[in-house]
């Protein structure tokens, strides 16, 4: 949370180096990772901030599709325009089954009142 604190007010310098402690103290934490990848795409150190992402995604699959767009960013600034393409990809499409899936959670809830 610190790490994101810091990221937030442009403090990027501060917060990759929180979150990287954040890692080392718990390497399975996802928002650490998340955060850490963030962090770096702010900063201008896209070609590092896939790094992370990649191992957030490893410790949680199940990813809304919001959470691919800074992958897809970083990989856009990059110069890699077809894997960041393949991400945004995944990201509509995820996007888009949630709120299919959401709409039809409203209608059945109001179906059933």
């Amino acid at each position: 949370m610190l790490g994101r604190a810091y990221a937030r007010m442009g403090d990027y310098e501060r917060a990759i180096d929180t979150l990287r402690r954040a890692i080392a103290l718990n390497p399975s934490d996802p928002e650490s990772h998340a955060g850490l990848s963030d962090a770096l795409l702010w900063s201008g150190e896209s070609a590092s901030a896939s790094r992370p992402w990649k191992r957030r995604f490893r410790l949680i699959r199940d990813c809304p599709g919001k959470i691919f767009f800074s992958l897809g960013t970083a990989y856009f600034i990059d110069d890699r325009f077809s894997e960041s393409m393949r991400v945004f990809e995944r990201v509509i499409a995820t996007e888009l089954a949630e709120l299919a899936s959401s709409r039809d959670d409203e209608k059945q809830t109001r179906d059933t009142l």
